[in-house]
């Protein structure tokens, strides 16, 4: 499915409307030219974070910040984490976070620097158009575009490969998350909490393949209703959740931190050791299929055995 056929169903029901900009905590001034090529510009840039103080950033972890052009009057401000303790570059992870309504990047260096730290890995977020020093208007149209530049430049110039990529939704950003499953490949997802998950609708959360991880909490509200959520992600092919017994993401956090990095990392794991045994299936019975002289291409036994990787186990409920 395109992002433009995404735009075009949920043009009916408004999504401009559910995103809302918090006043910038963040100053920038851009410092290097780093590619003028008439399809990609992108700029290195200096930030001021007005809460956060750079002498806190652990000595192993470096914090770049960049500036890309996505079309005429919109630019996306984009933060890269890097760890430095990583030594392949060939095989570097990626986590990709798509952030919440009502805040911007400037307000979540602590809490990127924690999940590169937890997660040995480097990560990368964005303002979406409007929000943070990003230019742009808050538009429907704008949301779903960054999803699409945000990937290709993961990609096409930092040098990221698709399996190593990770992407991190939360709330609003889980629909932005889901969006990039949608279009392109990656790892798997984790999304938090995903509020109006509706607007996405059934039938396109039907055709994710890519492995999801649903964290929520239980809640009902105008916002986030964990019942219609948790069927909504039922139509998602490779889906597994965990529902914690508190009222809001928050809490989640100050009460089961240690827990819910846990569940995390020991998803991630499942999903890494399920491809490499599908991995050598395929070896296997490609190896066999191409003695038995069959005609079923190496692309149809790869789908055929994908399809059946991951078997993942009914709810858990938290009631601790």
């Amino acid at each position: 499915m395109c992002i433009s056929e995404d735009l075009n169903y949920l043009d009916e029901h408004g999504v401009n409307i559910l995103l809302e900009a918090p006043k910038p905590s963040y100053d920038l001034n851009i410092q290097n030219y780093l590619d003028s090529n008439e399809n990609k510009k992108i700029f290195q840039i200096l930030c001021n974070y007005k809460y956060f103080d750079f002498k806190n950033i652990p000595h192993f972890i470096s914090l770049q910040n960049f500036y890309i052009n996505v079309r005429k009057d919109n630019g996306l401000v984009l933060v890269l984490l890097k760890n430095k303790y990583i030594q392949n570059e060939s095989n570097r992870k990626l986590i990709i976070y798509c952030h919440e309504n009502k805040r911007d990047i400037g307000e979540l260096i602590p809490t990127l620097i924690d999940l590169t730290i937890q997660f040995r890995s480097d990560l990368l977020t964005f303002d979406y158009s409007g929000f943070g020093r990003s230019s742009g208007k808050i538009q429907k149209c704008n949301f779903y575009l960054n999803c699409k530049k945000i990937y290709n430049y993961v990609i096409k110039y930092f040098k990221y490969h698709s399996e190593n990529i990770i992407i991190f939704g939360r709330e609003i950003g889980a629909i932005s998350a889901l969006i990039i499953c949608m279009n392109y490949s990656v790892k798997c997802a984790i999304i938090f909490s995903p509020i109006f998950l509706g607007i996405i609708g059934q039938n396109l959360l039907k055709g994710i393949s890519v492995p999801v991880f649903l964290i929520q909490h239980k809640a009902i509200n105008s916002e986030y209703n964990y019942k219609k959520t948790s069927e909504l992600c039922s139509q998602i092919r490779n889906i597994h959740k965990w529902t914690c017994n508190r009222n809001s993401f928050e809490k989640i956090i100050k009460e089961k931190r240690p827990k819910l990095i846990n569940k995390i990392k020991e998803y991630i794991n499942r999903i890494k050791n399920n491809l490499n045994k599908s991995n050598l299936n395929t070896s296997y019975e490609s190896q066999n299929l191409k003695e038995m002289n069959t005609n079923i291409s190496y692309s149809q036994l790869g789908q055929k055995v994908n399809q059946h990787v991951i078997v993942f186990s009914d709810d858990e409920d938290d009631e601790n």
